[in-house]
């Protein structure tokens, strides 16, 4: 008997070692690894300044080049937030910085959530709807106009489907890790402790599901 209960212990102190570990390092790994909340000050600024929630900025950045300033795509959109170069002028031109503006500048963190953030809150005001939003973001405003007009979210081509869907999802990864971070003495606060809804979420989009 006595050595059976040896035998047991061999592996439950390992596994309950495991487990404690877990609890406490599974958030940090995942908000470095996974869910990273790379240029708080500039997200937090202009969030604010625009009026739109920073977390879904974050998760927009997330989706669009999971934080890499110099990411670009096969269409031409260019930067953090992903921002095609006519759309950005256009936007340069709403600011007042049409004519100093040049694609290059969207490889600038600074202009790239700038410019990206007063595009999304645009379309926030204007369809109050976060998902005809992100639609128009990814799709164009013609595609939302339909969506808000017919309802019909199913009819939609699948990759703005997609799109909407999965920043919203990680939105809610966002809020549970960090919570409302920017209302925070200071930025560099610690993730807390993921749900199971967010480790499921976290597992999905790591499978590519």
């Amino acid at each position: 008997m006595k050595k059976s209960w040896v035998k047991k212990l061999t592996w439950i102190v390992p596994t309950i070692a495991v487990l404690i570990a877990a609890y406490f390092v599974i958030p940090q790994l995942i908000a470095d690894n996974a869910y990273p909340l790379e240029y708080k000050d500039l997200i937090k600024k202009y969030s604010l300044k625009y009026d739109i929630d920073p977390n879904l900025v974050a998760a927009t950045i997330w989706q669009e080049s999971h934080f890499d300033p110099n990411a670009g795509s096969g269409a031409g959109a260019l930067g953090l937030m992903q921002i095609m170069p006519a759309t950005a002028q256009g936007i340069a031109n709403e600011l007042g910085e049409g004519e100093s503006f040049n694609t290059q500048m969207l490889f600038d963190p600074d202009v790239s959530i700038r410019y990206g953030t007063w595009y999304l809150s645009h379309y926030v005001k204007k369809y109050a709807s976060v998902s005809l939003a992100l639609v128009a973001y990814n799709g164009g405003f013609g595609l939302a106009d339909q969506m808000a007009a017919t309802g019909a979210y199913e009819t939609l081509n699948y990759e703005t489907a997609n799109y909407y869907q999965r920043v919203q999802e990680v939105k809610t990864v966002y809020d549970q890790l960090y919570g409302r971070w920017w209302e925070t003495a200071t930025v560099k606060s610690k993730p807390k402790r993921p749900t199971l809804p967010t480790v499921v979420i976290f597992v999905k989009n790591w499978l590519g599901l």
